[in-house]
């Protein structure tokens, strides 16, 4: 029978030059809107033994590595090398662990309208001991002391547009949670499903819920000052009459209407008054006259 061979890829090769390697780039994904895990190209040299590889950046969270893209090793004889990038961390003197994810779906839509995290507060074990922070009941308290964590207030409620403040017990510093975002949900056979609860869960989804933590020791003073422009402006309205009231007739006074410029105003009644009396000086003057 004859057999047809067809070329699926083409990779070019120099014979001078075998240790050239090839750029195969990789297939396109129409859905997808970008890497799923952020890379860096490394170099790691042990010894003579040299390899160049896009390393992927642990998931946040995550301490080992799960994949071959996570990690880089080089070996020669009894002596290795190897590799992770993790992300920056900071350490905030608790940890928290996701207890419950809720989620409510817009009806006929697939857009969520509320999303939220039951979370539980743990603290290290020798920390709760020096500070005197008592644990509460929690049944896998014999597993979390092996791990060195005791749990100190269960079922905390992060929702939208409500966080929390909670604190350090060993700097004293507060910290508020928002909740952000989540991701998933991931079922299995996903890297992430399988990194966190192994292939053998009896679980069908796994949700990951995206915090913020937020660390401002001025946000009183900043309080404060809204507070006093709030204030300011309630009490420039108020006083808007005193200070941009007009002046009445009768509240003129007598410096006033003597100034240069300012004319003085009289009734209508006594204008005419006047003019009366006026008329009758004149009068009695022209008839004493001729007598003379």
């Amino acid at each position: 029978n004859a057999m047809r061979f067809a070329v699926r890829t083409l990779l070019p090769y120099d014979i001078d030059r075998p240790e050239r390697k090839a750029v195969v780039p990789r297939p396109f994904r129409k859905r997808r809107t970008g890497m799923e895990q952020p890379r860096a190209f490394v170099r790691l040299t042990a010894g003579s033994q040299t390899k160049d590889s896009w390393l992927a950046v642990l998931p946040q969270g995550a301490t080992e590595a799960f994949t071959a893209e996570e990690l880089v090793r080089v070996a020669e004889g009894d002596r290795s090398a190897s590799l992770i990038l993790r992300y920056d961390a900071v350490d905030v003197g608790f940890r928290l662990r996701l207890a419950e994810f809720q989620r409510k779906m817009d009806p006929g839509t697939t857009q969520p309208s509320h999303y939220a995290s039951l979370v539980d507060l743990y603290v290290p074990t020798e920390t709760a001991e020096r500070f005197g922070r008592p644990p509460a009941d929690n049944p896998d308290a014999e597993e979390l002391h092996d791990a060195g964590l005791t749990l100190v207030q269960p079922g905390i409620l992060i929702t939208l547009n409500h966080p929390v403040n909670l604190s350090d017990p060993r700097s004293g510093r507060t910290y508020r949670l928002y909740q952000e975002a989540f991701n998933g949900p991931f079922r299995p056979g996903d890297p992430v499903f399988e990194r966190v609860l192994g292939p053998g869960s009896a679980k069908s989804e796994l949700y990951a819920s995206i915090l913020t933590v937020n660390y401002d020791p001025g946000r009183g003073l900043k309080y404060f000052g809204s507070l006093l422009i709030v204030g300011g402006i309630l009490i420039m309205y108020r006083m808007r009459a005193y200070f941009f009231r007009r002046r009445s007739r009768e509240g003129m006074t007598a410096d006033s209407l003597s100034e240069p410029g300012v004319q003085k105003k009289r009734p209508l009644g006594d204008e005419i008054r006047v003019a009366t009396e006026t008329a009758a000086a004149g009068q009695e003057e022209s008839v004493v006259a001729p007598r003379r």
